[in-house]
């Protein structure tokens, strides 16, 4: 018969450091210890990233909102109208961008003027970013089978500030933009 050796005793060869090494029982605490703020980092990034995505989305639903305004009541477009007409483009977008931003501008130029005195102008447009060249009061061929018109530009930039995140990750902000040009008439 074997000797018992005693239950808080040494084993045989089994000194207490030896018996800490081979001791697995709180191997997933600090495990769980170690990755827990990497996997913690990596969900407020992706929250912040999810926040950017749906602001950029806002953005979109604002321009084209504007662009469907502007293309509706672009018919009787003239230079009388301009003005209230660029201002109701732009409050458009704007109600759409509530909320999203404080640092959002909504930009609205008709004809490549900002001050709409070529309103009454019709347009060739060509290439990107977009060439303006003027083609007189009526409606002419542009050529490749496009005619000039009037163009309605719609712009929205800003900044959004990281909800978490720290700033300087970011240089401060993250750049939100988007763009439309409506052919009016």
């Amino acid at each position: 018969m074997r000797p018992r050796w005693p239950r808080f005793g040494p084993g045989p060869g089994l000194h207490p450091v030896g018996r800490l090494r081979r001791d697995r029982s709180g191997v997933a605490a600090v495990e769980f210890a170690l990755m827990s703020p990497i996997f913690l980092l990596l969900m407020v990034g992706l929250i912040d990233l999810g926040f950017a995505y749906h602001a950029k989305l806002r953005v979109n639903a604002a321009i084209s909102a504007a662009s469907y305004y502007a293309f509706q009541k672009g018919q009787a477009l003239s230079v009388a109208t301009a003005q209230a007409y660029t201002a109701n483009v732009a409050g458009v977008a704007s109600s759409l961008l509530a909320n999203v931003s404080d640092d959002l501008s909504v930009g609205v130029v008709i004809n490549d003027d900002p001050t709409g005195a070529k309103t009454s102008t019709t347009f060739c447009v060509s290439g990107y970013p977009a060439v303006f060249t003027a083609a007189g009061a009526a409606s002419t061929s542009c050529g490749g089978n496009l005619t000039s018109g009037k163009f309605v530009s719609i712009r929205v930039s800003g900044h959004i500030t990281p909800i978490f995140l720290s700033a300087d990750l970011f240089g401060g902000s993250l750049a939100v933009a988007d763009a439309a040009l409506v052919r009016v008439q």
